[in-house]
């Protein structure tokens, strides 16, 4: 502990445990001098904040720049989460969609021709029966110009009673001649015409509750085209994702009429 004082003649301030008379002028100093400067150097060692050897105190650290410094290897941790955790959940997402992936050089056919028998999902037998052109007013009014509305027909039944059809078969059909491809068209499309063929669209999932259906696909087509190949694909889920088996192909050859 320092105990400076400040000489009453000189004005030199010097510690009295190292000199009990000013160095400079070598005067001595009163009692009063020596008491003051002995609390004084009590006052400093008692401060929490003053800094050892001088009469100054230390400068405070608030409370808020203590939380900061604590929080610096949480901070870090935060940056170095936000750089690398996207890269390696991306790498994730890119190797379980590598496992999943499918890809297919040419697609596998399966060809049929009408009025003969073949199996979908190993438990369906299908068969396309007829095939024609739709022509009636409402139907000439509904189908753009240039093109007509083929209408296909089709029956089908599960193979043995015991089977079960669990899938609800959300599959599209679709027309091909070989320059376009087109989907079937929906019920909904067609609720405004009386034909039987309108209103008893086929669709798969009718054999989860009876045995055995038929019903009509309809299809645009343009007025040049007289043969079709129809497509039912099959696929498997693997996963969340679907992959294409093979595409059963079904040849189809309409007669128009001629106008006379």
């Amino acid at each position: 502990m320092q105990i400076m004082i400040e000489c009453e003649y000189c004005n030199s301030v010097y510690d009295y445990k190292e000199n009990h008379s000013c160095p400079n002028c070598a005067a001595i100093p009163n009692k009063k001098q020596i008491t003051a400067a002995k609390n004084a150097a009590r006052s400093e060692m008692k401060s929490p904040y003053a800094m050892p050897g001088t009469s100054v105190p230390a400068p405070k650290t608030s409370k808020f720049m203590c939380a900061i410094v604590k929080l610096i290897p949480l901070w870090i941790a935060v940056i170095v989460i936000c750089t690398f955790i996207p890269g390696i959940v991306e790498n994730s997402i890119e190797s379980n969609a590598v496992k999943h992936l499918q890809t297919i050089d040419e697609p596998k056919y399966e060809e049929h021709n009408m009025n003969e028998d073949f199996v979908y999902d190993g438990i369906i037998n299908l068969n396309i029966d007829n095939a024609f052109f739709a022509d009636s007013e409402i139907i000439n009014a509904l189908v753009p110009k240039d093109m007509s509305l083929l209408v296909i027909h089709i029956n089908s039944s599960v193979n043995n009673s015991d089977d079960v059809v669990n899938d609800y078969y959300n599959i599209e059909p679709y027309i091909t001649n070989g320059e376009y491809c087109r989907p079937m068209i929906s019920s909904t499309a067609l609720n405004s015409c009386p034909d039987a063929f309108a209103q008893n669209i086929f669709r798969l999932s009718i054999l989860r509750y009876r045995n055995a259906s038929d019903g009509y696909m309809c299809f645009l087509v343009d007025n040049n085209s007289t043969e079709f190949s129809l497509c039912l694909e099959e696929t498997t889920d693997v996963g969340y994702v679907r992959q294409l088996e093979y595409i059963h192909k079904i040849s189809i050859a309409v007669e128009r009429e001629e106008n006379i």
